[in-house]
């Protein structure tokens, strides 16, 4: 299925292998429908910009208003004000584009923008890769939205291993610390990975699924249940996956 869930970190693996002078080639058949769809959501690349083109990337952005989905969205990591303050203009753009296509209040939208801000946030902060991807798909007739965030970078495990406070013995560990708040900055808020208020408020307030996938672990939290999973053989996922 051509969905979030499967071209989101799809892109992410692809993006990896090139940077790895892995060569990609895209197969697929010969309906225009499918063609149409993966080429206005850039697949299998993504919506980037150039620097110095910054407000035309945002203005052609706004094509997307009056669509049921947002095209795979790259944005750059980085501390310098350049980088963060167009990291943030996109994620604004992103979050009002959501918005209208979903009619949201702005008291409904702030969930959905601060979900975006944590979770890119945690990207930012953890990943040591130079960019990330997020990727949105509303299905109108059945009121749901399916909504990843991903990078390619070290993963949760590596990102608490390099900090001298946690020597987590597992990536199923180091996950349950990230779901608890502890955060492997030395800051006086623990605010962790950004995932743990996210995810109570994702969940118990809007009553949405959550999984998440770094390395050969994954952590699935419904109404029902929560599971962190190992994964056996060769299913691994370089970086965090977060739908």
């Amino acid at each position: 299925m051509l969905d979030p869930f499967f071209l989101g970190g799809l892109v992410c693996v692809i993006n990896r292998l090139k940077k790895l002078g892995k060569k990609f080639n895209l197969n697929h058949d010969s309906s225009t429908g499918i063609r149409s769809y993966l080429d206005i959501i850039c697949f299998p690349g993504a919506f980037s910009y150039e620097d110095g083109k910054e407000r035309d990337y945002l203005k052609a952005l706004e094509k997307y208003t009056y669509k049921t989905y947002i095209p795979i969205i790259s944005f750059k990591t980085g501390k310098s004000e350049a980088i963060t303050t167009v990291r943030e203009n996109v994620l604004s753009a992103v979050s009002k584009l959501l918005k209208n296509q979903l009619k949201f209040s702005e008291k409904e939208r702030m969930p959905l923008a601060y979900f975006l801000g944590e979770l890119t946030h945690n990207i930012n902060e953890h990943s040591s890769t130079s960019e990330g991807y997020v990727f949105a798909q509303n299905y109108p007739n059945s009121n749901y939205l399916d909504l990843c965030i991903c990078d390619d970078g070290q993963g949760i495990l590596q990102s608490y291993l390099t900090n001298p406070k946690f020597k987590p013995e597992s990536e199923a560990v180091a996950i349950q610390l990230a779901l608890s708040g502890n955060s492997t900055k030395d800051r006086t808020e623990a605010r962790g990975f950004g995932i743990t208020t996210t995810r109570n408020m994702l969940v118990r307030d809007l009553r949405g699924k959550l999984f998440l996938w770094s390395g050969h672990t994954t952590f699935l939290q419904t109404l029902d249940k929560e599971a962190i999973v190992d994964i056996d053989g060769n299913g691994y996922f370089q970086g965090t996956f977060i739908h």
